[in-house]
């Protein structure tokens, strides 16, 4: 039960920060000048810009692990969030690999998906073990 509160506190803080503007995009007027502006996860910049549905998928897989947490809190179903956990990070490691965008909060978003995962992996042994007991 703890491990799902601090699940739950690790994802929100992540979606705090994927509100914050951490996404690097750079402009290029001329091939002398670079103009680098910073946007949210769910600006829809990035898809007018070039066309990187990532950040927006990131978020939204983020949104959809809380929900699945807060389910799997109030009924004891089977652990669903790893799934969800590791669409996320892998999202985030090809949209770093494809557009470059990657700052400091991208990196912090991505250890708290890291941190959630581990959480719930600890998780589902220990559901395993006390079912085998029983």
């Amino acid at each position: 039960m703890i491990k799902r509160i601090l699940s739950i506190c690790c994802l929100i803080a992540a979606l705090v920060l994927m509100a914050l503007p951490s996404i690097p995009m750079v402009f290029a007027p001329n091939e002398y000048d670079r103009i680098i502006f910073y946007f949210s996860y769910f600006s829809p910049m990035h898809i007018g810009r070039a066309g990187n549905l990532f950040p927006m998928a990131i978020a939204f897989l983020t949104i959809l692990t809380i929900v699945v947490l807060v389910i799997e809190f109030r009924k004891d179903t089977k652990n669903n969030v790893p799934f969800c956990i590791i669409s996320c990070i892998v999202v985030t490691i090809i949209s770093w690999i494809l557009w470059g965008m990657t700052g400091v909060i991208g990196i912090i978003v991505m250890i708290l998906h890291i941190t959630v995962l581990l959480l719930q992996i600890k998780r589902k042994k220990h559901i395993n073990i006390t079912k085998i007991n029983q």
